[in-house]
């Protein structure tokens, strides 16, 4: 700039500087405009790179600077917030919030050096200034640079720690949105917060700032020579003066700066009292809580990134312009402010004039000063101002935004508390996570294409675990931002998969399940870890489902330790993989220990498939064998179960649901019945428990249910009491017919108890439900009071989801008004203060939304997307706080359909924050009419919440609304109460009437006309808290009539007896009878059929009460009754029509069905699927066939609908089955079927398969004979494909892979000869196959297979059988491995045409060996037997044994030896002596120790029954007119008489309910021409149930426990184990009550003996017992397997076979070959498995250090295990001196050969086994013993997989004989 101008008079020639200085100002320059320009942007852009470079160091200044007081640092020091801060947000996040600083960095900067232009333009002639003034012109700039900086730091800091303004996880807001919350909040004032700190720090800082600069610069200068001093400093010098400055602005006053980013990172800036926080008091907090060192937290980190950042601001500015002398640019400052003096002419600016007097500026100049100040001001203003009006401008909408996806994201899960979101892919597998509330995504890219489930922690809004789909799994615990992957052995099961900890998230489950092993046997393990997946441990194998006890937060076990620990373990059954033999089990430390809870009273029950936890309870469900109905089970501690009642309605399988519960009750919904399901018409009844769980009492009947088992029924949410429901109207037409449901709406203000009409204006309203959901997350409610909305119509029901509307509700559900036209998905935002929907009935492009509760008129569009889309979920965070919005939304079709998902922000919106003014008090009900809040459960419910016509936000995000502190209870009103256990509401629904027979007190009623005292019929709601006092209380008791109340079973010790006549005369054999097994239910009921009327009867209380069903409409003949075997409450009856009746609930009520065809007459007509219970296949005659005889041609039926709808299966058959069960489920709709080939009946049959009901089929067989089903086995009879001239055997394990059953070499069977299957119960197959089949001679041989059912071996021969096919031999139930035959003794002579003589023989090792049965010693009337066995030797008892009638001579095969209830009891007619006597020449004989020893119960036959699982016998003669009943109540030890009726009568027989838990017994009989039946009540006799417990000491019980033993062994070993069984004690006057589970653990397992081993294919027993190759057989070469060249050994030959399922370990081996080395291929051989040097070292060496350390044991424990004796009473001494020579020498030789003698076995067997090994075992092939190899079978099916098992071995006598050597002992 060049100064223009001349003195204009001698008078001014003293005084230049005024005149030069006034031109400079007044008069224009030419480039003055320019190079402020210049200044400002070269200052700015100087500003704008240092921020770039100085701003990560910012950002963890702030961190630090603004961590929490009085708690643990978030981060130790700049580095590791450094780290934390990079590995959470990457490299952007360093820079979060940068956009405020860069305008303010500009402003700050180019506001400095525009000074510039002031300083050179007003004192260019003037020297340097003086430092002192330099400082204080610096700091005087700082002060009105503070005023500008304050407002942007603020927005900065708030932007760089978000944790401190937004929730963890949560996107943090822009400097849009936090410039407008900051207006918003506290007006224009709330930018100037910290003002006083930004001063401190401005105004010293720039002092110290520009003075340093200067001075390194001056410093620098005077080092340079003099003719350089006018030239720049080089660009290093540069730096370090900037460098310094930097260093020196932040190091002085850092403190101020501490305490200011304090306060501007608060969250609202309030103390806890509410009062505002200054700067003092943060100060004086700070240095209370962290002293010095917290006033210079992250001091380190600023003075470091001060230091490039200044130095690059000086660089740039003085290289881009700016290279004028610092002084100067503070001179218009240091003028304006110190020396601006107009009235003092004196004035000597500093250092401009030594001894002359400086001029003052002019006024004029002052007023362009201010201007030009003023100018600058204003413009930073003005810009500030437009940020402010931008944030307020740009919120008239919500903001949208959106992201895209490649597949359809299949779960959307919010971490509650956050707008951090979580979304899974199934179909791509993926998983992606939102920070933001779904703005952004990432995707996690260690579970690619792995992800296949998500559970989020319900109790801790943090952690997460995302499943895979195989065994790799992840979890986070800081809501995704990390995850860490985890393995499991097995993958998770699917459904209850993972149970989590209430309390201690570390804690969680994972159920696993797979195949395993070389078999992949399927594997059932629960794993847990108690570190989040850290580590993981197996918890129990074999569980299905294992669960935390504390799985809820409001549960308690009542102990602390149990809380923390208890675990819940469903288990497979110790014998059975079945659902019925599931257990619970329960544990406090990981399983290490165990215990299996008494479910029902004081016993376990088997059959717990699930259990589920509900608020403070949990419930566990009960399934019971053959039975659909289930039993629930309730605890509230784990401890102490209790069975839940539902007054008389069943529980059916996966009948029931879980409903929203409270913590004083649980609400479950059950079917109305089963049948409805398949109809496609569920119906339910919804019901409520007490406070414990256990009475449940009917709160509405038909409620909407759908086939998922989801009822139509929803709390409203945060409100008690409130809840929705949909009822089905026409049920009656449902039930009947099938009709389609009607249904309607109806609300709760009881919980429950009582419903009503939803009313919209005088219209009732119907809403959709649960079961009709279109959206995800709640259906009507949210956390938001008092608000619903819901998709219906008015009118007299629902409609399609189609024709419905959106309504509205504000006041809970009480009345309701429409909010938009057409269906829509919807959503509720800030407490209810947004309602969101989206339009469902077709593709849209935009949403509605209104602030005003959604009343009419209120609703606003927001146009989405410029394509439409079809919504697929509207979403938020669940409790319904938050302003964003999620939606999931599907553009296009087909391949080119996109997925995407929307977030529409409402936070950005021009919409202030809610004041205490815009809130109201609103209660959940108010009383009109006096204006007052009513009540609901007993008290006031009032919430503070938004006015609706108050446009703002409540802008409390993650705060759930509570209901107020100040609710007061309420005086009870009729509303309170409701029905009681044993109680439904009556027609009108008020009052309360007994849904059955009262029972009255134990002493009350002796007399029908007296009354008692009985409960009111009413209870006070769970949860209710109304006050009694002043109100109304309806649970006192009231006078009741004893007339028509419940009588209790009487007491006085005797037998009862109910006689009942049968009206009409119909003589013998008229009547049939079949019980129906106990399920869930405890009715006794059995059905009967009289003739020649076939008329049908029906009891359900054992004969005491019978009835006719004429009133179900039956009026048909009934030819046979069909109880369903897998369901045991169905039953069928097949007419003389084409109508078939049933009834699913043992004749309570009866339905039927109309079959395809009429019966058939020579086959089974129903066959049942064992998994499928409204599966059925009917078998009948075509209509061409006759209704008198039998059909030529029969057709099969099936139907999947109950038979409701039937399909032709096959036609020409003669029966087919369903081949599905347990085992084979993955083969539902496998059915076989026998039919004639080309369906001409005399061609031969053939075995057909199929899969998709005869769509497709496959011929598994030409000219077979029959087949026949056993446990899981199914076995084939064909002809031989040679000459069809034999019987073969295939038999199957899948239904699909057949194996040919390889009967012994010498046993051919002619193909017209019968076979029978006769039990698999052991793991093996046992058929008969008759060998003689003349009329009345026939008998056979028995068989058994090895584990798979292809080996077999007979196991006797001439077994007994009739004309019928059915053999003499049964297995004593309940015991493994015992069973009896008859056996035919005269072959020849029966050859010859003589009548069968046969005598009884009984096995204890599953058939391998078979005895003659001991006599007892005494007849009934205490005489010996003229034949005495009781001590005969095996040949002696061929003349003198017990002979027992066996199956084939009992009237009824229901009447089986023994009871699996009543272990080791049996009970037979028979005779003592050398062959079976005719029945009429018999005694009854009884054993109670399984078959053992018996003795003589009653003189002459006598037909039997077990009661009370064994702990009453009863006997009634047999053949002869009787009154008397016998039984026994020591087990058959002694017997009393009963005398049931006055007259004689013709007894027919006596049965009790199958497995004989009954105290009931009915007699059948004849009298005088008429049926009769006496009903045998031992109940008053046995009085009170028995005591038990498993977990008591035995003593403390009613019972003993008992071993069974094998007759030949010492010790109490059977099948290879000792096994414990529950017996009462005789001696105790109780009943058993529920059976007894007696799948008991295993005592241990015993040492093999010979008992344990039976013969081997291809070897039979000999009359030594040894094992003999069968004659005439060559043994098979065991080498032909080296034939193999990767074979390098075999296995020589062995005779025995370990019996499948033994368990004995050790001892003997009989089944184990030698292993020898295949020729050629020793040294193979020996390199592969030979030993090494060091292995023959430690062989050696390693026994004798044992035996040396056993002789040093035994030598210096010689004193303490002998002790000392003493002579004489003082002075005593030692007998033996063990430190003597002559006796520690002695002593430890003794000891060292004790121990060498005690090692010496196991040094030679390793010697032995290391020479074997490595040279091959020796002897002579196909000899050698066999017992002497270390190779052990694992399972019971390693035998099948031997090789060698099969091929003979020669001859070892006498380990064949049994003896043991004492090596073996």
């Amino acid at each position: 700039m060049e100064l223009k101008g001349s003195p204009t008079s001698h008078q001014d020639a003293g005084r230049p500087t005024e005149q030069y200085a006034l031109q400079a100002v007044v008069e224009p320059a030419r480039n003055e405009v320019k190079q402020a320009l210049q200044d400002v942007v070269f200052g700015s852009t100087a500003g704008i790179i240092g921020k770039y470079v100085e701003y990560p160091f910012d950002t963890v200044k702030v961190r630090l600077q603004s961590q929490p007081s009085g708690g643990p640092m978030l981060y130790a020091g700049p580095l590791d917030c450094f780290q934390k801060s990079f590995r959470r947000n990457g490299v952007m996040g360093l820079y979060r919030g940068i956009s405020a600083p860069l305008v303010g960095a500009a402003i700050e900067t180019s506001s400095l050096f525009f000074s510039r232009v002031l300083s050179s333009t007003l004192y260019k002639q003037h020297t340097e200034l003086p430092f002192e003034a330099l400082l204080l012109s610096g700091a005087a700039s700082g002060a009105f640079t503070s005023i500008l900086l304050t407002p942007i730091e603020l927005v900065k800091c708030k932007m760089q720690v978000p944790a401190q303004s937004t929730p963890t996880g949560a996107r943090p807001p822009g400097p849009v949105q936090i410039i407008g919350s900051i207006f918003r909040q506290h007006g224009i004032s709330g930018f100037w917060r910290g003002q006083l700190g930004t001063l401190i720090r401005e105004t010293g800082g720039s002092a110290a700032w520009f003075g340093s600069f200067e001075g390194v610069t001056a410093a620098f200068k005077r080092l340079r020579p003099a003719s350089e001093a006018d030239t720049a400093l080089p660009i290093h010098q540069q730096l370090l003066a900037g460098a310094c400055a930097g260093m020196s602005y932040n190091f002085m006053f850092y403190p101020a700066d501490t305490i200011k980013s304090c306060m501007q990172t608060e969250e609202v800036g309030l103390a806890a009292n509410g009062t505002k926080r200054t700067f003092l008091s943060v100060g004086k907090a700070l240095w209370k809580d962290q002293g010095l060192k917290g006033m210079y937290r992250g001091c380190g980190i600023t003075v470091a990134r001060a230091a490039p950042s200044s130095a690059f601001i000086f660089t740039i500015y003085e290289a881009s312009g700016g290279c004028r002398s610092m002084r100067r640019v503070l001179r218009a400052e240091l003028v304006l402010l110190i020396y601006a003096r107009a009235s003092d002419p004196e004035l000597t600016p500093v250092g401009s004039c030594a001894s002359a007097r400086c001029p003052t500026p002019p006024p004029q100049f002052a007023a362009m000063r201010l201007s030009r100040l003023t100018g600058a001001s204003m413009r930073l203003f003005i810009l500030i101002s437009s940020l402010i009006s931008l944030s307020a401008a740009a919120a008239d909408e919500p903001k949208v935004s959106r992201q895209e996806f490649d597949y359809r994201p299949s779960l959307i899960s919010y971490f509650d508390d956050s707008d951090v979101v979580l979304t899974t892919v199934e179909e791509a597998g993926v998983m992606w996570r939102s920070d933001d509330a779904g703005v952004t995504w990432k995707m996690l890219e260690d579970g690619k294409d792995e992800i296949a489930a998500l559970f989020m922690h319900p109790n801790d809004n943090k952690v997460a675990v995302a499943i895979g789909r195989e065994r790799r799994h992840w979890i986070t615990k800081d809501r995704g931002e990390t995850w860490r992957r985890f393995e499991t052995d097995l993958a998770p099961m699917s459904g209850a998969t993972i149970s989590f900890h209430a309390t201690d998230s570390d804690k969680i489950i994972i159920n696993t399940g797979g195949r395993s092993g070389r078999d992949k046997e399927p594997v059932a393990r629960a794993v847990y870890t108690t570190n989040a997946f850290k580590d993981i441990e197996t918890l129990r194998e074999n569980a299905v489902q294992c669960a935390w006890a504390k799985e809820k937060p409001y549960f308690e076990t009542g102990d602390d330790d149990s809380d923390d620990t208890r675990a819940l373990c469903i288990v497979v059954g110790k014998s059975s993989l079945r659902r019925e033999a599931y257990r619970m089990l329960i544990s406090d430390n990981y399983f290490k220990d165990e215990h299996e809870p008494d479910i029902d009273g004081d016993r376990p029950r088997s059959g717990i498939v699930s259990m589920v936890s509900a608020t403070r309870y949990i419930l566990a469900a009960q399934m019971a064998e053959g039975s659909s109905e289930m039993a629930m089970f309730v605890t509230k501690d784990s401890k102490n179960w209790h069975r839940a009642v539902f007054n008389d309605q069943r529980i059916e399988t996966d009948g029931f649901t879980i409903m929203e519960s409270t913590n004083h009750s649980v609400r479950v919904d059950v079917y109305v019945e089963a049948r409805e399901r398949w109809q496609g018409s569920p119906m339910g009844m919804l019901f409520t428990s007490n406070s414990n769980g256990t009475y449940f009492t009917r709160n509405e009947v038909y409620t909407n249910r759908n086939q998922q088992g989801f009822a139509d029924f929803e709390r409203i949410s945060n409100i008690q009491g409130i809840a929705l429901i949909n009822t089905v109207e026409n049920h009656q037409e449902v039930l009947k017919d099938g009709a389609e449901k009607v249904l309607v709406s109806k609300i709760s203000f009881d919980d429950g108890r009582t419903f009503q009409h939803l009313r919209t204006g005088e219209e009732n309203l119907h809403l959709h439900s649960v079961t009709d959901m279109s959206n995800s997350g709640r259906v009507f409610s949210s956390p938001a009071p008092g608000l619903a909305m819901g998709i219906g119509n008015t009118g007299k029901s629902l409609l399609p989801y189609s024709d419905g509307d959106l309504y509205v509700s504000d006041n809970g559900g009480e009345s309701w008004f429409k909010g938009l036209d057409g269906e829509h998905k919807y959503e509720f935002g800030d407490q209810g203060s947004i309602l969101v929907a989206v339009y469902d009935g077709a593709p849209t492009d935009c949403i509605m939304y209104s602030l005003e509760h959604g009343k009419g008129g209120t609703w606003k569009t927001l146009d989405l997307d410029e394509e439409k889309f079809k919504p697929v979920q509207l979403t938020t965070i669940p409790d319904s706080t938050s302003k964003k919005f999620l939606l999931q939304a599907i553009k296009g079709r087909g391949h080119d359909a996109k997925n995407i998902i929307y977030t529409i922000d409402f936070g950005t919106m021009d919409i202030p924050k809610c004041k205490s003014k815009d809130f109201e008090k609103w209660y959940a009900r108010y009383n009109e009419t006096t204006d007052k809040p009513g009540c609901i459960m007993g008290h006031t419910q009032s919430f503070h919440r938004r006015k609706a016509d108050k446009i703002c936000f409540v802008d409390n995000d993650f705060d759930e609304p509570l209901p107020d502190n100040d609710n007061d209870d309420c005086e009870c009103t009729d509303e309170d109460f409701e029905c009681d256990f044993n109680f439904v509401r009556s027609e009108d629904r008020t009052e309360c009437v007994p849904s059955g027979a009262l029972q009255p007190p134990k002493d009350a009623c002796a007399k029908d006309d007296e009354t008692y005292e009985g409960p009111s019929g009413w209870r006070l709601i769970p949860g209710n808290t109304c006050k009694k006092e002043g109100g109304v209380d309806k649970e006192q008791p009231t006078k009741r009539p004893c007339k028509g109340a419940s009588k209790p079973p009487p007491t006085d010790g005797k037998i009862a007896v109910k006689p009942t006549e049968f009206g009409s005369k119909h003589g013998e054999e008229s009547f049939q009878y079949v019980y129906l097994a106990r399920s869930q239910s405890e009715s006794e009921t059995i059905l009967m059929t009289t003739q020649p009327d076939r008329s049908l009867f029906i009891t359900q209380d054992h004969g005491k009460h019978w009835e006719k069903p004429e009133s179900h409409g039956i009026e048909e003949e009934v030819l046979a009754i069909y109880p369903n075997k897998n369901a045991y409450d169905e039953v069928y009856f097949i007419t003389n029509s084409d109508k078939v009746w049933y009834s699913k609930d043992r004749g309570e009520k009866m339905h039927h069905f109309k079959a395809p065809a009429l019966p058939s007459k020579r086959t089974a007509v129903l066959k049942f699927h064992q998994l499928q219970p409204n599966w059925l296949i009917f078998i009948g005659c075509p209509e061409s066939g006759s209704k008198e005889g039998p059909c030529m041609e029969q057709n099969a039926w099936y139907s999947t609908k109950g038979g409701e709808e039937w399909h032709l299966l096959l036609k020409g058959v003669e029966s087919c089955e369903f081949m599905a069960t347990e085992s084979r489920a993955d083969r539902e709709k496998l059915v076989y079927c026998v039919a004639h080939e080309n369906e001409n009946l005399r061609g031969p049959k053939q075995l057909l398969s199929s899969e998709d009901w005869f769509e497709h089929s496959e011929k598994r067989f030409d000219d077979m004979v029959n087949f026949a089903t056993m446990s899981d086995f199914i076995v084939v009879a064909k002809k031989d494909d040679d000459d069809h001239e034999f019987l073969n055997f295939e038999t199957s394990v899948d239904g699909v892979t057949f194996s040919e059953a390889k009967f012994p070499p010498d046993f051919k069977v002619d193909h017209q000869t019968a076979y029978t299957v006769l039990d698999s119960s052991t793991g093996s197959i046992f058929v008969h196959v008759t060998t003689n089949s003349l009329q009345d001679q026939e008998y056979g041989s028995i068989l058994k297979s090895n584990s798979n059912g292809t080996y077999y071996v007979r196991i006797i021969d001439y077994v007994n059988r009739d004309r019928d096919g059915y053999a003499d031999f049964e297995k004593m139930l309940g015991l493994e491995g015992v069973s009896m035959v008859n056996q035919v003794a005269n072959v020849e002579e029966v050859h010859s045409g003589s009548n069968k003589k046969v005598r009884s023989k009984m096995s204890f090792n599953d058939g391998a060996d078979w005895s003659f049965i001991r006599p007892p010693g005494k007849d009934a009337d205490d005489k010996y037997y003229e034949c005495n066995g009781k001590k005969a030797s095996e040949q002696e008892l061929e003349k003198c044994s017990l002979n027992l009638h066996g199956y084939v001579d009992r009237s009824d095969y229901r009447d089986t030896l023994s009871s699996p209830s009543a272990v080791g009891i049996m009970i037979g007619v028979g005779n003592v002596g050398e062959y079976l006597l005719p029945k009429k020449d018999c005694d009854t004989f009884i054993s109670n120790d399984g078959g053992i020893t018996w003795q003589t119960a009653m003189k002459g036959p006598y037909m039997w029954e077990f009661g009370d699982q064994g702990s009453v016998i009863a006997l009634v003669a047999e053949n002869e007119p009787t009154n008397k009943l016998f039984y026994s109540r020591d087990e058959g030890d002694t017997w009393a008489e009963f005398e049931f009726t006055n007259e004689k009568v013709d007894v027919k027989d006596i049965s009790t309910m199958p497995l004989d838990g009954s105290r009931n017994f009915l007699i059948w009989a004849h009298a005088q021409g008429r049926v009769w039946t006496f009903n045998i009540d031992f109940s008053p006799m046995l009085g009170e149930k028995c005591k038990f417990s498993r977990d008591k000491p035995i003593g403390e019980t009613d019972y003993y426990l008992w071993t069974p033993t094998h007759p030949y062994e010492t010790n109490q070993c059977l099948f290879g184990h000792e096994k414990e069984y529950y017996r009462k004690d005789v001696e105790k006057t109780c009943y058993n009550g529920p059976k007894i589970d007696q799948d008991r653990d295993l005592v241990k397992n015993c040492t093999c003996t010979r008992t344990d081993f039976e013969c081997a294919y291809n070897y039979v027993r000999a009359a030594d017992l040894s094992c003999q190759l069968i004659a005439g057989l060559e043994p098979e070469d065991p080498m032909a397997v080296c034939e193999n060249k990767d074979t390098l050994s075999y296995y020589v030959n062995v005779a025995y076979r370990k019996i499948p399922m033994d368990t004995c370990q050790g001892g003997l081996e009989l089944e184990l070959g030698d292993r020898k080395t295949c020729p050629g291929k020793e040294e193979e051989y020996r390199k592969k498995h030979g030993i090494s040097g060091a292995g023959l070292f430690f062989a050696i060496v390693v026994p004798i250090l044992a035996a040396g350390g056993i002789g040093y044991f035994l030598w210096t424990q010689y004193e303490s295990k002998f002790g000392r004796i003493r002579l004489g009473d003082g002075g005593a001494r030692r007998s033996f001196d063990t430190a003597s020579p002559w006796v520690a020498w002695p002593v430890a030789v003794l000891s060292a050969v004790a121990a060498g003698v005690l090692a010496l076995p196991a040094l030679l067997g390793t010697l032995y086994r290391t020479v074997s090994e490595r040279f091959g075992r020796g002897g002579a092939r196909g000899g050698g013993s066999g017992y002497r190899s270390a190779r052990p079978y694992t399972s019971r099916d390693s035998f099948a997989r031997g090789r060698g098992s099969y091929a003979a071995v020669g001859n070892v006598e006498s380990d064949l004989l049994g003896e043991e050597s004492d090596e073996d002992m």
